[in-house]
């Protein structure tokens, strides 16, 4: 048995093949997280670390959906990453999924060059960009207050050994400090993808995976449709959400 607070509630994760606990002060997750666990190029026996893993949804779609054999899930705050755990135990995958508590600028130097993969979905706004969510923890998830973009980048070197592939989503309007960052700490960028809500419109995410100390060569995809015309999911995106 699981023990929720009362603030807290059991939601279904893809369709209800996975649960996951949710705080009604924690950023929820979100489209960005699944369609991250979803790009990320995985091996059999791969090591995967997470990166800001919040309520631990990527960790549990990538060991509970995709097969990964061990994810570890990098979260700051330590009651979120308090209720990651729980969620990793209310679907009984403990023995493949670690979550820490611990700030990224800090990882002990044990676990570097450790990991075949690391994913992130970054704090995507600078605290000048708007007015902060006053639930602080809501403001840390999307705001760069406990680390900036060349805090999640410089981990990620850090945690992946020699060609290891490093995964992100974010927002297109910062795609070349993304870029630029990638190269200046040697992950070669080697696939991009732009999500559109509709095929009208602009891009609102962009998918990124790169390889660690590899060659240069990027390979720019076809468009993430999410949405039809007529307001349904797309047959991708149908797929994704395991809606077959």
């Amino acid at each position: 048995m699981v023990t929720l607070a009362p603030e807290e509630r059991i939601d279904a994760l893809l369709d209800g093949q996975l649960k996951i606990i949710q705080h009604q002060d924690v950023l929820r997750f979100s489209m960005d997280a699944i369609l991250l666990a979803n790009y990320v190029t995985l091996k059999t026996g791969d090591r995967v670390a997470d990166l800001g893993t919040g309520g631990g949804v990527i960790p549990l779609i990538l060991a509970g959906k995709r097969g990964v054999a061990y994810t570890a899930g990098f979260e700051i705050q330590e009651f979120v990453a308090d209720m990651a755990r729980r969620s990793v135990a209310l679907n009984g995958l403990e023995e493949r999924i670690a979550i820490f508590n611990m700030d990224l600028r800090k990882i002990p130097q044990e676990l570097w060059n450790s990991f075949n993969v690391v994913v992130s979905n970054p704090p995507y706004m600078k605290p000048a960009q708007g007015l902060l969510n006053p639930k602080q923890s809501m403001a840390i998830a999307k705001y760069e207050l406990e680390c900036t973009l060349e805090d999640v980048l410089q981990a990620a070197a850090r945690l992946l050994k020699p060609k290891g592939r490093a995964a992100f989503i974010y927002r297109p309007q910062r795609l070349p400090e993304l870029l630029a960052g990638m190269m200046r700490f040697h992950m070669s960028p080697r696939r991009l993808r732009m999500v559109y809500s509709h095929a009208n419109k602009e891009a609102e995410m962009v998918l990124v995976e790169g390889i660690f100390q590899g060659r240069a060569g990027l390979v720019v995809e076809k468009p993430l449709i999410v949405w039809t015309p007529e307001g349904d999911y797309t047959d991708e995106m149908k797929a994704i959400y395991g809606r077959e």
